[in-house]
């Protein structure tokens, strides 16, 4: 999540408590009274706004796929020109750091006073592809295409078209992304490493690497 915020991403404020070896995450969905009180801001995850069951998140059991995510944003966000960039360069976050596990419960939109109706700060990031036993299979199709490591343009491509963009602006977020996401994840590594322990500190080298060489390789796929 702290590289996420460093690649410009909306974000859930995270930091790691070194005393009970936490990651602590700052809810977005509260907001401080005067009195001292927390106020419940609405808050509807993009299962709830199209009507799915939580049991029902993923795509390939029913739950909405990124063109009914994106047409979700279209109608309710404030913004939806400037969300629906930010759910697009989410896609490709997840994509080069093996977040696996992005579906559509981890998208919602919320209302603030002054502000409208947006998309909420992302949260839940984390690379599921570095432990085994976890699905092997990426939340949405991208194109029609599950398998991270068979993507290719033309799925990118056809991910454009189902979301009602110009694949050249699609492609543009993914090369974007590209270049940015190696570099924060290495920095968000450096910022955290002083305070992680031996075991810890090995599983974030390996994670670093691990995008790096998975965002060069993906990237090189997507753009050729």
């Amino acid at each position: 999540m702290r590289a996420a915020a460093l690649c410009g991403l909306p974000t859930a404020e995270v930091f790691y408590e070194p005393l009970t070896q936490s990651c602590v995450v700052r809810r977005s969905d509260r907001t401080a009274q005067a009195d001292g009180s927390l106020a419940r801001v609405v808050q509807y995850d993009l299962c709830q706004l199209a009507g799915t069951v939580s049991d029902r998140k993923y795509e390939k059991e029913g739950g909405p796929g990124l063109a009914a995510c994106a047409e979700l944003v279209r109608r309710y966000s404030s913004q939806p020109a400037v969300d629906l960039r930010q759910l697009v360069r989410w896609v490709f976050f997840n994509l080069y750091t093996g977040n696996n596990d992005s579906h559509a419960k981890n998208l919602s939109i919320y209302y603030l006073p002054g502000q409208g109706v947006r998309l909420t700060p992302f949260y839940d990031l984390m690379c599921t592809r570095l432990y085994p036993g976890l699905s092997p299979e990426f939340a949405f199709a991208i194109g029609g295409e599950v398998r991270p490591g068979a993507l290719q343009r033309a799925h990118v491509e056809a991910m454009a078209a189902a979301l009602r963009m110009q694949p050249r602006f699609v492609l543009q977020q993914a090369a974007q992304m590209a270049d940015t996401v190696p570099g924060a994840m290495a920095q968000a590594v450096a910022q955290i490493a002083p305070l992680l322990p031996a075991g810890a500190l090995s599983l974030a080298e390996r994670l670093q690497q691990f995008v790096a060489t998975t965002t060069k390789n993906t990237a090189a796929r997507l753009q050729g």
